[in-house]
């Protein structure tokens, strides 16, 4: 019984410091698509369910479950599509506060050059 426990715990820790920080820096820059973000999540939680080399593990409680924090009862995994999100505003909060940065000029010349950064509308391309 306390080895499974202690797997778990290297599962648990590998998943939040590694598998959930590989596709960091991608979801900084863009928003990742629904069907990328699921995708990512289910291998999550096949590694996560599984047994052995080709054993696949009873999941027990909802993946969605897991993602609750510890005082709620999950294990504190993140949900990656409101992780990008916040991603995506920390930059444009960024682009806000330093609005003479090479970054935020790039960007303005770029993506908003007539208007402001809220204000902005989606291009055809």
């Amino acid at each position: 019984m306390e080895c499974k426990i202690f797997i778990n715990c290297g599962k648990r820790g590998f998943v939040k410091s590694v598998a959930l920080s590989m596709p960091v820096y991608s979801m900084s820059c863009c928003k990742l698509p629904i069907g990328i973000v699921s995708e990512i999540e289910s291998l999550l939680m096949r590694f996560w369910w599984e047994k052995g080399n080709q054993n696949r593990g009873i999941p027990w409680i909802a993946w969605k479950r897991l993602k609750y924090s510890k005082n709620e009862g999950g294990l504190g995994f993140k949900d990656l599509a409101k992780f990008n999100d916040a991603l995506l505003a920390k930059q444009a909060c960024r682009l806000i506060k330093h609005p003479t940065s090479l970054f935020a000029r790039i960007m303005k010349s770029r993506y908003y050059n007539y208007c402001q950064l809220l204000n902005a509308k989606k291009k055809k391309r």
